[in-house]
């Protein structure tokens, strides 16, 4: 499957779908994802409450590219068989 970027100026991380949820494949150094602390190979199973795979790659995508910036998206991720759940604060990480 192809990997699907999203906008790292606001997320900072790129997710690829799976059977499980959207697996990160790579954050921003720095960026909001990371500072929440998303890793490489965490698979997302949620976003502010609703299972990722309940909706579609666009539909997810688009939430997480035009969330405002500062407003905290609660995130649950399994890394390691654990489910664990983080806020990513998105912010402008291009500067103009």
């Amino acid at each position: 499957r192809e990997a699907i970027r999203i906008n790292p100026k606001y997320a900072g991380m790129w997710i690829n779908l799976g059977e499980a949820g959207m697996t990160v494949m790579d954050l921003a150094a720095h960026g909001p994802a990371e500072a929440a602390g998303l890793k490489v190979g965490d698979v997302i199973i949620a976003i502010d409450g609703t299972a990722v795979l309940t909706r579609s790659l666009s539909d997810v995508r688009r939430s997480l590219k035009i969330a405002p910036v500062g407003r905290a998206i609660t995130v649950t991720y399994s890394r390691g068989g654990a489910s664990n759940i983080t806020q990513v604060v998105p912010g402008n990480l291009i500067t103009e």
